[in-house]
C-alpha cells in the first residue's frame, strides 16, 4: 500500500487575479504570518473554491458548511499586537473582534488581520463573509453581545475557506438601504414601537445601561450627531501609555450629552454627518459625571450593538427634526454662487417689484421656483452696536457650532482650525413691507449687497460731515472720500451708479471696515439705518430655501 506523503493534501496556490482588491502573495514563514508582522491578509488573492449558500444570519447553524452572508458591522475592537484588552485576553494577538448583523441576527467574528486593516473597521460598514465554519460562541465568554450565539473565525488567504469583503463607495447604489432594520422591530405593523426604546433625557437621568430592565428588554436609546469633535490625546493612570478619544455631541428631542469614542471606535466618527446621521445604540454605556458641572455621558462598551442610519420610522422623524433645527438656528449660510444673474437681476430689462406677500404666494405654488426679483422694504431695527458689546459682530459655523467675534477672523475652539469669519447677519433686525416682514437672521447677504447696504446712500449712512472723523482709522467711507482705491480696477464711476448710490467694490472688503469703525460712529450708523427705507434685490431658489440678498438700492 502507497501512502501518499503529505504535501498531496494541500492545494496548490492560485495564479495571481485579484478577487476584491489589490494583489499581494504571503510572505515570511508560517510563525510570522500568525504573529501578523509581515502579511496583509485582507489584500492577498482569494477565489471561492466550491459554491457557497447564502443565507441570512439567523439561519447559520454551528458546524462545517459553506455559506456566505452580508452585514453591517455594529461593534468593533481592533486587534493591539502590543497587549491585547483584559476582556479579549483569550483572542489569540492579530485578531480583530467585530459584531455583524442583518435585518435577521447578530454574529460575532473573528478576523485575522493587521493594523493596515484598520480604515475598513468602522461601524455601520457594510461587509461580505464567506466562511466553512461557524462555531458556537461560549456562554463563559467575558463579552456577551446581546443576540449573538456564534461566533466565525475568519482567515483571510489565497487557500482559505473563510474570507470577509469590504463594500466600498456605497452612495447611491442599491447597497445603501441593506442590513439596516433594528433586531426586534416589527415591520409588518405600521404602528409597532422599538422595544426598550427610551428617550436621552431619561437614560441620563439615571438607567444603568449595562442592566436588563424587569420586563428583561434591552435598553436603547435614538441620537442624532450634533457634531465631532477633535482626536485628543489622554494619558492613562493605571497604565504606561496614552489612549485616544473624541467626542462626539449627540441630541434627541429631549436632551443633548456627549457619546466618547476610544482609540479603535475613532474611525467610526469619520464617515458620520452632523445633523443628518443617526444612531440607535442598544446597551450603551452610562458614564456618570465626575464633576458636580459635568453632565453624564454616553459610552459604546464591548457587548453594544450600534445601528448607524437605521430604516425605521422612529430614526426617519429624528433626522427630519434635526435637519429642521439645524437649519433654524444655523447663525451662518454661505451666499449660493452661479444660480442667478446677478447684474441682470439689478440692472437688467426684466425687473419685477414684489411684495412679500408676493413672493410666498409664488414659492407656495412652485417650491422648485428659481427667480429674482426686487423688494421695497423699511428696517424695522439693527443691533450693531449690542452685538459689538457681545463680541458678536462677526460669525461663522466650524463642526456645527456657532463661532463669534468681533475680527474677521477666529480660531474654532472644537477642531482649533482657523477660520475666515463673515458679518453677522443679526446685526439688521426685522425688514418688512406693507404685506409681510422677515425675522432677523432669516436672509442671506452677499458680500455686494452688504457694501451696499453699509456705505450706502450719503443720507442715509453715512454723510460727508462724517469723513474727517472716518479717516482716523480706516473706517467706513462713502464714495466722497478721497481715500478711494482708484488703482483697482473694479471701482467704477460715481456717474455708472447715478449720484446716490455707493461704490461698493471690492464688495469682499468693505464689510471689514465695519470692525475697524469705533462705538460712536457705529451708534451713528445704527441711527441711520433704523426706519430707513430701500430696495433690495432679491434671489430664491429651492436649494437654498431663503431670501439672498443680492444688492441694495437707496
Amino acid at each position: 500500500m502507497v501512502i501518499p506523503p503529505i504535501q498531496s493534501f494541500y492545494q496548490k496556490e492560485p495564479p495571481a487575479s485579484s478577487a476584491f482588491s489589490q494583489t499581494s502573495t504571503l510572505q515570511g514563514s508560517p510563525e510570522a504570518n500568525l504573529a501578523g508582522t509581515n502579511r496583509e491578509p485582507l489584500t492577498e488573492t482569494w477565489k471561492p473554491q466550491g459554491t457557497y449558500q447564502r443565507v441570512n444570519i439567523s439561519q447559520l447553524q454551528p458546524g462545517r458548511g459553506k455559506v456566505r452572508f452580508m452585514g453591517r458591522i455594529v461593534n468593533i475592537c481592533p486587534a493591539k499586537p502590543d497587549h491585547q484588552p483584559r476582556a479579549l485576553s483569550s483572542l489569540p494577538s492579530g485578531f480583530h473582534f467585530m459584531v455583524v448583523k442583518d435585518d435577521t441576527g447578530v454574529v460575532a467574528v473573528k478576523l485575522l488581520g493587521t493594523q493596515s486593516d484598520l480604515p475598513n473597521l468602522h461601524l455601520g460598514k457594510l461587509v461580505t463573509v464567506w466562511t466553512g465554519f461557524v462555531a458556537e460562541y461560549s456562554t463563559a465568554a467575558v463579552i456577551q453581545v446581546p443576540f449573538v450565539s456564534m461566533i466565525i473565525p475568519v482567515h483571510p488567504g489565497p487557500v482559505s475557506q473563510s474570507c470577509i469583503k469590504f463594500h466600498q463607495d456605497e452612495k447611491n447604489s442599491k447597497e445603501m438601504g441593506l442590513c439596516r432594520i433594528p433586531l426586534e422591530y416589527d415591520t409588518s405593523s405600521a404602528s409597532s414601537q422599538m422595544p426598550g426604546l427610551m428617550s436621552l433625557k431619561a437614560f441620563l437621568k439615571g438607567t444603568h445601561a449595562n442592566e436588563k430592565r424587569k420586563d428583561d428588554t434591552l435598553t436603547r436609546v435614538l441620537v442624532c450627531v450634533s457634531s465631532v469633535g477633535p482626536r485628543k490625546t489622554i494619558k492613562t493612570n493605571n497604565e504606561p501609555g496614552t489612549l485616544e478619544l473624541v467626542e462626539v455631541h449627540v441630541c434627541d428631542e429631549t436632551n443633548h450629552c456627549v457619546l466618547k469614542l476610544w482609540s479603535g471606535q475613532i474611525i467610526s466618527a469619520r464617515t458620520w454627518t452632523a445633523g443628518h446621521t443617526i444612531l440607535l445604540i442598544t446597551n450603551p454605556k452610562f458614564c456618570p459625571r465626575k464633576r458636580v458641572n459635568e453632565n453624564p455621558r454616553l459610552g459604546i462598551a464591548l457587548n453594544s450593538i450600534v445601528d448607524v442610519d437605521p430604516n425605521f420610522p422612529d430614526a426617519h422623524w429624528l433626522r427630519r427634526m434635526a435637519e429642521a433645527q439645524t437649519k433654524r438656528e444655523r447663525i451662518y449660510i454661505p451666499f449660493p454662487i452661479g444660480i442667478w444673474d446677478v447684474e441682470d437681476a439689478i440692472n437688467g430689462p426684466n425687473r419685477v417689484l414684489y411684495t412679500l406677500a408676493d413672493v410666498d404666494e409664488r414659492v407656495r405654488e412652485d417650491p422648485k421656483a428659481v427667480f429674482t426679483g426686487k423688494l421695497n422694504v423699511l428696517i424695522l431695527g439693527a443691533s450693531i452696536c449690542e452685538s459689538q458689546r457681545q463680541n458678536k459682530l462677526c460669525c461663522f459655523e466650524c463642526c456645527n457650532f456657532p463661532l463669534y467675534s468681533n475680527q474677521s477672523s477666529a480660531t474654532c475652539k472644537n477642531c482649533h482650525k482657523d477660520c475666515e469669519l463673515t458679518i453677522n447677519p443679526r446685526v439688521i433686525g426685522p425688514i418688512a413691507d406693507e404685506t409681510g416682514c422677515v425675522a432677523p437672521g432669516k436672509l442671506v447677504w452677499s458680500d455686494r449687497a452688504w457694501s451696499e447696504l453699509l456705505r450706502g446712500g450719503r443720507g442715509v449712512c453715512l454723510d460727508d460731515n462724517h469723513d474727517e472723523r472716518q479717516q482716523t482709522d480706516g473706517e467706513i467711507k462713502t464714495e466722497s472720500s478721497p481715500s478711494k482705491d482708484v488703482s483697482d480696477p473694479t471701482i467704477k464711476d460715481e456717474e455708472d451708479h447715478g449720484a446716490d448710490c455707493a461704490v461698493p467694490q471690492p464688495h469682499q472688503y468693505i464689510w471689514k471696515d465695519l470692525i475697524k469703525v469705533d462705538p460712536v460712529s457705529l451708534k451713528d450708523l445704527e441711527a441711520r439705518l433704523l426706519y430707513s427705507r430701500g430696495t433690495l434685490t432679491f434671489g430664491w431658489s429651492a436649494k437654498v430655501k431663503r431670501l439672498c440678498v443680492l444688492g441694495v438700492e437707496w
